[in-house]
């Protein structure tokens, strides 16, 4: 069972019960009988029925609205008692399921018979494997004015924002792809940032960072780029990521980190 929905049910769960225990307790507390209503004249008039015998109840003065507000909150809590339950049923046979999904049937077969079926849908690591085969491209190299910073996974970057957005990528274990080949229209071929992939959405992001948006010239040739993703589907937040800087104002880690959580997790 995938984790972040496992963590949802049990949430679910640890409340369903609470309320469970809250309105049980309510119950025990309430008025005997239940309440009839019925329009007069476009007036509401309540009753108390006590004996299954007397369905059209006693009636109830409107003096006593306590009595009536306490008869139409048992009501309510009995209804809401009775779905919780309802719920809570669904809900523990779906955990039982545990590690018996259909997506989990392949993980439990030995490695030999895993190399002889084609599982429904790819694992995670097959996922991960055969999206960065799929990005594998020829490196654009480096010169030598170039500056060597290294990211925490061991490869060279061009910047301390590349870095840091490596960096956070590596420690929150999100696959990524430095300077991998995009075709934009109206462009041609382009190399963004990184290409980062989303396991658990099983879906591609590009990132760019532009960080010198103090630099006039610099702010309108990278506003045209933008505007080209734009053009050939890349979306901001939803298949496509940037940041921004100045000298004054680089990069910040938890502007990082709040994308990946964001958009990455």
């Amino acid at each position: 069972m995938n984790e972040l929905f496992k963590k949802l049910i049990v949430s679910r769960k640890e409340y369903l019960e609470e309320l469970v225990e809250k309105k049980t307790q309510d119950l025990k507390s309430a008025p005997e009988g239940r309440l009839r209503s019925s329009n007069t004249q476009g007036n509401p008039v309540f009753y108390l029925v006590i004996d299954p015998k007397a369905p059209r109840g006693k009636y109830i003065p409107k003096k006593d609205m306590d009595k009536i507000h306490a008869l139409a909150q048992k009501d309510y809590d009995q209804k809401v008692l009775a779905s919780a339950d309802k719920e809570l049923l669904i809900i523990n046979s779906l955990l039982e399921l545990n590690d018996r999904t259909v997506e989990d049937i392949y993980l439990n077969l030995t490695p030999i018979r895993q190399q002889l079926v084609a599982p429904i849908r790819p694992t995670d690591e097959q996922l991960i494997e055969q999206w960065r085969e799929s990005k594998a491209c020829e490196p654009m190299g480096f010169s030598e004015s170039d500056p060597e910073i290294m990211t925490e996974a061991g490869h060279r970057v061009r910047s301390l924002a590349e870095q840091l957005w490596a960096d956070t990528m590596f420690r929150e274990k999100v696959p990524y792809f430095f300077e991998p080949v995009l075709e934009l229209k109206g462009r041609g071929k382009v190399r963004p940032d990184f290409a980062a992939l989303n396991v658990r959405k099983r879906k591609e992001f590009h990132i760019e960072h532009l960080g010198m948006m103090d630099d006039p010239a610099y702010l309108e040739k990278n506003l045209l780029k933008l505007r080209d993703y734009e053009r050939s589907g890349y979306i901001l937040g939803v298949n496509f990521l940037y940041t921004l800087g100045t000298k004054k104002h680089p990069l910040q880690l938890k502007t990082v980190e709040n994308l990946i959580i964001n958009h990455l997790k």
